[in-house]
């Protein structure tokens, strides 16, 4: 259960790192307080379901090769 504290992720989104700061968007500070900091395994599944949400959404097309 690694947690990624509040004050943390602000220190990175403030950095002059422009790197940095897209690593850690949610370092903005919005004034709200929250009982329990984010994991980082709740991170990642929150990412990750949005990258699926993303790809859900897409109509892809394939093409396909033929070797002799």
């Amino acid at each position: 259960m690694d947690t990624l504290f509040k004050d943390m992720k602000q220190v990175m989104y403030n950095s002059s790192s422009e790197v940095l700061k897209k690593m850690f968007p949610d370092g903005v500070d919005n004034g709200d307080v929250s009982k329990r900091p984010t994991t980082t395994g709740t991170a990642f599944k929150t990412s990750l379901n949005q990258l699926i949400t993303n790809l859900m959404a897409k109509n892809p097309h394939y093409g396909k090769c033929v070797m002799k």
